[in-house]
């Protein structure tokens, strides 16, 4: 499973609807200022010196290119309406699953559907089995 990583705080600027509001300009200014914090140069004693500044560096790739930082503000807009369902939503449904086990289900959907392919290949294994084909 993937981790999400927040590109915006990582630059220091809010996330969610106001990141995606911030124009190039203020990205740009955050980015320098942030990197003046983590240069390695200036952090000479951190161990994590040079991993935090190229994620650093990472993060503003990430933002000041056009298209993907589109990409990335889709999905923080995806993360951010998953976390507003409300929970009545999974509660019921968990409930839902619950009882559908308990009661046996839909047995049907147990069985797996075959495909027209799996059908002919078992008429024919069948058929060169029995001699006819």
């Amino acid at each position: 499973m993937a981790v999400f990583i927040d590109h915006y705080s990582i630059l220091g600027l809010p996330s969610g609807e106001e990141g995606t509001n911030l124009s190039n300009e203020d990205i740009k200014k955050a980015y320098r200022s942030k990197a003046l914090q983590l240069h390695p140069d200036k952090r000479c004693d951190h161990p994590n010196a040079v991993l935090d500044f190229q994620q650093l560096q990472a993060s503003y790739e990430i933002l000041k290119d056009e298209n993907t930082r589109k990409e990335f503000d889709n999905v923080v807009v995806i993360r951010l309406n998953k976390q507003k369902r409300p929970k009545k939503y999974s509660e019921h449904m968990s409930k839902r699953s619950e009882r559908k086990h308990s009661y046996g289900g839909n047995r049907r959907r147990k069985r797996r559907a075959m495909t027209a392919f799996e059908d002919i290949d078992d008429w024919i294994m069948k058929s060169d089995v029995e001699g006819r084909y």
